[in-house]
């Protein structure tokens, strides 16, 4: 609806002084905002303009940090969902969310910024407080609503197919989850129902986590490419615009330097170790639970590894993430189905396998089902957690039990 669109573009530019509110033009030209930045010429149909727009309401608006604050209190996240911005911004997130969402990016290469990651953020937050409220006042279906407006925000982001949206994304549904999971006891027998069909839904949408992967590791690619053309520039990109630059970097800017003739050789075996770090991680994300093995860079020459850990993500360390979101999201599924059983039976489940969970009872990390233990009337259910295995079928856990606290 471009009457929206230009209503809410109206809105930015008084907010944020990108053309004069008052009848004298402003002496100087601010910055443009990230909505100006992406999408220059508006279509009105692209989603992905009102979640943007939203975010830039969002910037620097001291209700919503004082409500996200440590021991925020009820009145303080009262006050924030009253605060004008804070209404548009949900407003524009909920019209965004019923269009297409086209990511605004038409290409990506190293040189790529991504400023609407910061709006993905501040609407996650905005959505953390409105829960904590609709919980408060007992309006239990309109906070599980608000989760599901939460899951298919962090669900735009990783339809991005970039690394570092995906984890936005992964971030945004943890805020999602654990605003309901701690006031499980709160949900009724229709919104038990609701909550294990969403998580249905969700685990059974497409992962675009394989994509971002390949994309992530080109990326890579290309600004290691970049240090046989100009190192100087590239160590500028590298080290971006911050007072604590990262000593690994520096530590390589210098070598380099001082030793030019190995760039050649270090960045073409770099390559060949970011495409493995790559092809590794892949590889992994794709097994079955109980076949994942703890796999560990090939090795390459002293250089070359040095320019990899620079440029390219612990792929390990992505993927764990992954699964770690996937966990929860079963869990707090798990834990309807167990209160869906006590409404209906007025006692805890003897086991797990009475509930009929199929997938979302099996934990990701074993293959096998979550770990639910019943004592009297309080019960435990946790993952294993990290599990690695031998290709045979069993593994051997990390000792680290994963659980959702419900209260």
């Amino acid at each position: 609806m471009r009457h929206t669109l230009s209503l809410g573009l109206a809105l930015l530019s008084c907010a944020w002084g990108v053309v004069s509110c008052e009848a004298q033009a402003p002496a100087s030209q601010p910055p443009l905002t990230p909505f100006q930045k992406l999408f220059p010429n508006p279509s009105g149909n692209n989603g992905y303009e009102e979640l943007v727009m939203a975010g830039d309401l969002l910037r620097d608006n001291s209700a919503l940090d004082a409500a996200t604050a440590e021991r925020a209190t009820l009145t303080a996240k009262r006050h924030a969902l009253a605060d004008p911005a804070v209404r548009k911004a949900l407003e524009l997130l909920n019209q965004g969310l019923e269009k297409p969402l086209v990511p605004p990016h038409s290409s990506i290469n190293a040189d790529t910024t991504f400023p609407e990651l910061g709006s993905i953020r501040s609407l996650a937050r905005v959505l953390q407080v409105q829960q904590y409220v609709f919980l408060a006042d007992g309006h239990v279906s309109e906070a599980i609503a608000s989760m599901r407006t939460g899951l298919r925000l962090s669900f735009a982001a990783k339809g991005d197919k970039l690394l570092i949206s995906g984890l936005v994304g992964v971030a945004s549904d943890r805020i999602s989850i654990n605003a309901i999971a701690r006031h499980i006891d709160q949900l009724s027998v229709r919104d038990c129902d609701i909550v294990q069909g969403m998580v249905a839904e969700w685990l059974a949408a497409p992962d675009a986590f394989v994509a971002s992967l390949a994309q992530e590791r080109d990326l890579s690619i290309q600004a290691v490419n970049k240090l046989k053309v100009d190192a100087a520039s590239a160590f500028k990109e590298f080290l971006g615009n911050t007072n604590d630059p990262d000593p690994a970097t520096l530590e390589l800017q210098s070598i380099l330097a001082n030793n030019p003739q190995v760039i050649d050789m270090g960045v073409d075996q770099a390559v060949a170790l970011i495409n493995a770090r790559c092809e590794n991680a892949i590889a992994n994300l794709q097994m079955p639970a109980s076949d994942r093995k703890e796999w560990k860079d090939p090795m390459g020459n002293p250089i070359a590894t040095r320019i990899m850990e620079v440029v390219c993500p612990d792929y390990n360390v992505v993927v764990e993430k992954l699964i770690l979101d996937k966990a929860l999201l079963q869990m707090l599924g798990i834990h309807a189905a167990i209160r869906r059983y006590h409404w209906d039976y007025d006692r805890l489940p003897d086991n797990l396998e009475i509930l009929k969970l199929g997938k979302m009872g099996i934990d990701p990390y074993s293959g096998k089902p979550f770990t639910y233990k019943r004592t009297g009337d309080t019960y435990e259910l946790y993952s294993v957690g990290a599990l690695y295995g031998n290709g045979s079928g069993s593994g051997v856990s990390s000792g680290k039990q994963i659980t959702l606290p419900t209260h």
